[in-house]
């Protein structure tokens, strides 16, 4: 062979010198380029990575996060929540004086009347501090890019009283978010995010900007939401503040990468995102060019320097990395800009790879960086394997364990090691899966499905485990060297999971779907189910079937009285007499705190009664709960179910109205459905609704029934009374309506108009006539009727000590010290004070001496026979005597005959009402009789 000279021999040195300096200016070129192209993100965010990681900054801590964690959804039980508890949690951050409160939820869909309009009278009084968010989605999931995007919108009525707020994060190609946006243009129209409108600052809708990770997340606190609606957070700590409401339970999936973070909900995101914005620092990348500039001078000084050994060279130019990291680092804690340092550190690896190359060989320093690169390879992947939440266990053909992690082991036991056989230590279930995986022609043609099996012995707790099986393969070298023969061996990779509790939890929450926690018997949705299979089945025709409502009525009082707890413990009793007393055949369920159901069949109506009768007695019998003895009473409602009848909400409906029926006649009251509690009911929610417009339609009026002397004859004073036109039904008793405005709590309203109205009226009339008018109990329960006396008093100009406020007994009754107060602040007021239905049931002679009353009134009831009933008589003749005793007038109520007058007369009867004297009349009429008259 041929031997090189010396000649030849620098030939060649020189040659691949040559080559290794091409290689590195090509490679210097590249970068140059990558730098203009912006070829190398994955480097720069590593290098920004660092050094968030490094510098510390703290929160300015005027942001805070409300956070909907996993506690939160726990309490709540249900999602998504009512939207009365954010609707609840705006009210408690407004009272707590908080700056703005910024909504990462979507409210584009509507929920229940009631909650959205609760909801949206929350966001009216913020007036204008409350942010909602808005959404951009791709329209479809599938789609290439060019798909139009979806946008979700707060309802319009929300939108009106509060700010829109984007609340999209860009993601990175890394899958992280780097960076936030300033705001969006959504038709026509600059949307900005929500963290500018937390930050205060604003910048241009598309334009983006980098989020300063280095902000220390342990100065933002972050508060349970059920934690600030429950009042467990000092309100103290949301003055002046900004708030986020956002999610970071792991269910509701808001959680993306982050850097230095890992992983961050959304809502930690956006706060972040304002604290860089409120600190100004939205980052923006800056000084690429000029450091890549710098950086090639000096390396390429230093590289050509051959008179300086190569490994000084070599320190230097490593060196010159973190020199300018640091540099980097400390611009970056300084000014608001990210430094690019990329293509510059690249280009000082190009240039110490290209010097150290010359010296040991190209094809020595690329095998090296392989063995590394492999090495740390199988660190890594030994270490996510050992480490894995899930198990893993990696299985030869042959059955023999080749690996497995510490969660495997922690399923399976010690006896997991590798070399054992995999067959003797998990079920069999999973062995058959891994056969047949091998016995699978290629690893395409297995499908991998997720199965449970159940795993332990007789002397062990039985377990549930979650179990997927998945083929690989491997090439393997025989030999031990390159070139030697090489096999594909076919290996199966089990993952597991040991997922007990969580079936357990599932099996729980399956049967709290259906069933009472407390009582144990079905709710409403598994009532709901058994009436459907009942209603339209062909054989239930030959029976009787019959939905029985039944409520426990003392309950409320035994819960306030003795707590919750004892509550649950008296519907426990109760359901568990029901269960013994009800029989095999009834269908058993409850329908909240106080309401049982029960379904009965009997051959015939007879039997039924029987047994409701039955019913009653049992559950109305005394309770002995933990040495406490209870007496309650039962009512109970009941329907005949019309099998043919296929909408369950039928019969439901029927028994709910005779249970109201029920209720409304008293303690173990038992009221079968008819067709006429349909219309009457029906008639009582037409007239409340209606009721509500008829103020402001003109259908309520004033009238005025006369007072008159007893003895001359003369007009005192008049009652004031209220009239309704009802444009369907004609004119309305009173005695219907008033009734439905004081459950439904529009008493209130109406009060305060008879008020206004009848002051305003009597102010023209002669100064010595009274003025009297009714105050229903319902209004005592508003601690501002005080003010609305006054106020219609003070806009009419009617004097104090001319008007009367009638108060029935019942007031005492269900009123308590603030009823009190109210009625001693009226006479303090000036005005008389007259009791009302004096002797109609809840009379107690305590009542008089306690309160100022000027006047008793006496039922019409007394009047009607004190001319033929001497005890009538004498009964009003004691109130008389009472009433001069205390220095009060009595009126009689009533009065229709010239002989109960006289009657009255002769018993010392003061003044007289009814319809002798003149039935209710507008004040014009009155105006006009007052004319007559004088």
């Amino acid at each position: 062979m041929k031997r090189l000279s010396p000649l030849n021999w620098m030939s060649v040195s020189r040659l691949g010198s040559v080559l290794q300096l091409s290689l590195v200016g090509l490679l210097l070129g590249v970068i140059v380029c990558g730098h203009f192209t912006n070829g190398f993100p994955a480097v720069e965010r590593f290098l920004s990575k660092q050094r968030f990681a490094l510098l510390e900054r703290p929160a300015s801590g005027n942001i805070v996060v409300v956070d909907i964690d996993a506690r939160s959804l726990a309490e709540v039980g249900v999602w998504p929540w009512p939207r009365r508890i954010h609707g609840h949690l705006i009210e408690k951050l407004l009272e707590a004086d908080a700056a703005e409160i910024g909504f990462d939820i979507d409210f584009s869909s509507a929920s229940n009347a009631v909650d959205d309009s609760y909801f949206e009278a929350m966001l009216k009084r913020a007036e204008g501090r409350v942010d909602l968010a808005v959404f951009r989605q791709v329209a479809d999931q599938q789609s290439s890019g060019s798909e139009p995007n979806l946008i979700s919108r707060p309802l319009p009525r929300f939108e009106d009283h509060a700010w829109p707020a984007t609340v999209t994060v860009p993601i990175e190609k890394d899958s992280a978010v780097w960076r936030a946006e300033w705001g969006e243009m959504i038709d026509g129209e600059v949307v900005p995010s929500l963290a500018a409108l937390i930050g205060g600052r604003t910048g241009e809708a598309g334009q983006t900007f980098w989020i300063d990770y280095s902000i220390d997340l342990s100065g933002i606190e972050v508060f349970s939401l059920t934690d600030v609606v429950n009042d467990r957070i000092d309100p103290e700590r949301f003055a002046g503040k900004k708030v986020i409401v956002a999610a970071s339970a792991q269910e509701l999936r808001d959680l993306f990468p982050v850097p230095v973070h890992d992983i961050l909900p959304g809502g930690m995101i956006q706060a972040l995102a304002a604290e860089t914005i409120a600190q100004g620092r939205a980052l923006e990348p800056a000084g690429g060019a000029l450091i890549l500039l710098v950086t090639l001078v000096l390396g390429l000084t230093i590289f050509v320097q051959r008179k300086v050994d190569w490994r000084i060279r070599l320190a230097l130019l490593l060196g010159l990395a973190p020199v300018l990291e640091a540099l980097a680092l400390v611009v970056q804690a300084q000014i608001p800009i990210l430094p690019q340092t990329a293509c510059a550190q690249l280009a000082l690896l190009v240039l110490a790879l290209g010097l150290a190359g010359r010296q040991v060989g190209l094809h020595q320093l690329l095998l090296r960086v392989t063995e590394i690169h492999n090495q740390n390879n199988r660190r890594l992947l030994s270490r996510v394997l050992e480490d894995s939440f899930d198990g893993i266990i990696l299985v030869e053909q042959c059955g023999a364990v080749r690996a497995a992690s510490r969660s495997a082991r922690a399923i399976w036991g010690e006896a997991l090691q590798p070399g054992s056989r995999l067959q003797a230590i998990v079920p069999g279930q999973i062995w058959q899966d891994l056969e047949r995986v091998f016995s699978s022609e290629a690893e395409r043609d297995w499908q991998p499905v997720r199965q449970d099996v159940e795993a332990g012995d007789e002397t062990s707790v039985r377990k549930v485990i979650e179990y997927v099986v998945t083929p690989m393969s491997q090439v393997d070298v025989l030999g031990g060297r390159l070139g030697s023969q090489v096999q594909e061996v076919r290996l199966a990779i089990l993952t597991c999971r040991d997922v007990t509790m969580q079936r357990k939890a599932m099996d729980r929450l399956g049967y709290l779907a259906s069933h009472d926690p407390v009582t144990s018997l079905r709710n409403r949705l598994g009532l709901e189910e058994h009436l459907q299979d009942i209603c339209g089945c062909q054989n239930a025709a030959f029976d009787v079937y019959c939905l029985v409502l039944i409520s426990l009525d003392d309950l409320d009082q035994a819960v306030a009285s003795l707590g919750f707890a004892f509550g649950d413990l008296l519907r426990e009793a109760a359901a568990s007499r029901l269960i013994f007393n009800a029989g095999e055949d009834a269908f058993l369920a409850t329908l909240g705190d106080n309401c049982f159901a029960c379904i009965l069949k009997e051959p015939d109506e007879a039997a039924i009664v029987s047994r409701i009768a039955k019913l009653v007695e049992e559950l109305s019998a005394e309770y002995e709960l933990e040495g406490s003895r209870i007496h309650t009473s039962v009512t109970l409602g009941y329907c005949l179910i019309d099998t043919d009848e296929l909408d369950v909400a039928v019969p439901l409906r029927d028994a709910g109205a005779a249970l109201s029926s029920a209720r409304k006649l008293g303690g173990n009251a038992q009221v079968r459905y008819e067709p006429a509690m349909h219309v009457m009911f029906e008639r009582r929610r037409r007239l409340e609704m209606d009721l509500a417009q008829a103020l402001e339609q003109g259908r309520i009026r004033a009238v005025y029934q006369p007072l008159v002397d007893l003895a001359t004859g003369q007009i005192t004073g008049a009652e004031a009374l209220m009239r309704w036109d009802h444009p369907e039904f004609g004119f309305i008793s009173p005695g219907e309506f008033i009734p439905i405005a004081e459950e439904s709590g529009q008493i209130r309203q109406l009060g305060a108009w008879m008020l206004r109205q009848a002051t305003r009226d009597a102010a023209s009339w002669p100064a010595q006539l009274r003025l009297a008018v009714n105050v229903s109990a319902v209004q005592f329960s508003d601690l501002e009727l005080v003010n609305v006396v006054r106020e219609a008093l003070d806009d009419s100009g009617f004097e104090p000590r001319r008007l009367d406020l009638e108060l029935t007994e019942s007031l005492f009754i269900e009123g308590g010290d603030s009823v009190s107060d109210q009625i001693m602040a009226l006479s303090h007021l000036g005005c008389g004070l007259a009791l009302d239905d004096f002797g109609t049931g809840y009379s107690s002679l305590g009542y008089i001496p306690r309160f100022p009353f000027t006047k008793i009134k006496i039922d019409k009831s007394f009047v009607d026979r004190v001319c033929e009933d001497p005890a009538h008589a004498a009964i009003i003749s004691t109130v008389v005597d009472l009433a001069a005793s205390f220095g009060m007038n009595v009126v009689a109520e009533g009065i229709e005959q010239a002989s109960q007058q006289q009657r009255l007369i002769e018993l010392g009867c003061d003044i007289g009402q009814g319809f002798l004297f003149g039935r209710p009349m507008s004040s014009e009429h009155l105006a006009q009789r007052l004319r007559k008259a004088a």
